[in-house]
């Protein structure tokens, strides 16, 4: 198969990521019997070291959360899988949004429970994480055939 074009790549990549992302928090649930909720605060640290590798989405330790964060959403808008990918932070928590996910309408979605997590949302969580340092709780993602909606909180230990 040749490939057109490096939308292509993102597009089959990101498809192959959310499948990665679910089948590892279904074979986790089925080997340990609990949520795989439980190892994300220790991938979400993992994801935010990547960030010290190089200019990642223009994340950086010199910039405030909100810019982190703007730059990583900005990312991903400026892609055509999305209409509007949004963060918004209430009561202690941030709530991520995908409006109208192009991968939601290829079908990503269609096996889900709501007891996987979005992995464009895992990588928000990591910004916070990089930007904060704080603890976070990913509460299950919502899915639905337009998008998604998780929960990102901060929690104290």
């Amino acid at each position: 198969m040749q490939l057109n074009s490096k939308v292509d790549d993102f597009e089959r990549i990101s498809i192959l990521l959310h499948h990665v992302v679910f089948s590892y928090e279904q074979a986790h649930e089925k080997l340990i019997g609990t949520s795989s909720k439980a190892i994300l605060q220790e991938l979400i640290k993992g994801l935010a070291n990547t960030f010290e590798l190089g200019d990642i989405c223009y994340i950086s330790k010199s910039r405030s959360l909100q810019e982190n964060l703007q730059s990583y959403i900005d990312n991903l808008n400026m892609s055509k899988y999305y209409d509007d990918v949004t963060v918004e932070y209430l009561n202690g928590s941030f709530i991520f949004k995908i409006k109208e996910c192009k991968f939601a309408k290829k079908d990503s979605h269609i096996f889900l429970s709501n007891k996987h997590t979005c992995p464009f949302a895992i990588l928000a969580a990591a910004v916070i994480y990089y930007s904060t340092d704080a603890n976070l709780r990913i509460h299950e993602t919502e899915f639905d055939v337009h998008g998604s909606r998780t929960v990102i909180e901060q929690i104290k230990i």
